[in-house]
């Protein structure tokens, strides 16, 4: 699995990555946390890693062993811009090097109007 293609879809709040997840996911592509229902719910195994690389400051072996054996090869995960660490994508790229990131964007002040209609 750690030569297979992945790609993450990642991006701003309220830029289209679940709708992109949505389609990839209808196309034969299963992502996981859309059972969930609506935005914000992505793949609770690539949130721990996350949360794993945040506490532990960087990668370790167990980290690296969880990413490179995570089965999909579409992975929607907005933590890669939201949270502003380049240790995740380093992370990812070192196990999987054959990544690629989808970055959507979404104007900040649409973002905010967005928001504030929910």
């Amino acid at each position: 699995m750690k030569d297979d293609p992945l790609l993450i879809i990642t991006g701003t709040p309220r830029s289209g990555t679940t709708v992109l997840a949505r389609y990839c996911n209808m196309m034969g592509h299963p992502i996981d946390g859309l059972d969930r229902g609506y935005a914000g719910k992505e793949d609770p195994i690539v949130a721990e890693m996350h949360r794993k690389i945040r506490e532990k400051n960087g990668r370790t072996q167990e980290i690296d062993e969880r990413i490179q054996q995570h089965p999909r090869r579409i992975i929607k995960e907005p933590r890669f811009i939201t949270l502003d660490d380049l240790r995740l994508i380093e992370a990812w790229h070192a196990n999987r090097p054959a990544l690629k990131l989808l970055i959507l964007h979404r104007d900040f002040l649409q973002v905010g109007h967005s928001l504030q209609q929910t």
